[in-house]
């Protein structure tokens, strides 16, 4: 996940700007940053690889379920093949 850049002296100075006192801004400058720093972030990356990760997903199920199609309909005509031999 990537990181997301914070621009802390922008931050104080457009606080300070506002009629917040430079100790107050910088308290929230801190608190905004610590808050970032925790958050996990999808890059475009990250999507193209979750969506590669679904289509080779959907590939592998789409496989698995035509060859259980496949097999229980030659199951099914060879019961009704079996059948009509014997009636």
């Amino acid at each position: 996940m990537a990181a997301i850049t914070f621009d802390r002296l922008k931050f104080v100075d457009r606080l300070k700007h506002s009629g917040v006192s430079e100790k107050q801004a910088k308290a929230f400058a801190d608190a905004h940053k610590d808050s970032l720093s925790e958050m996990d972030i999808a890059t475009k990356q990250d999507i193209k690889e979750l969506k590669r990760d679904l289509r080779e997903l959907e590939c592998r199920l789409t496989y698995q379920l035509t060859m259980r199609f496949g097999g229980m309909l030659t199951a099914a005509v060879a019961i009704i093949v079996a059948l009509q031999k014997i009636l």
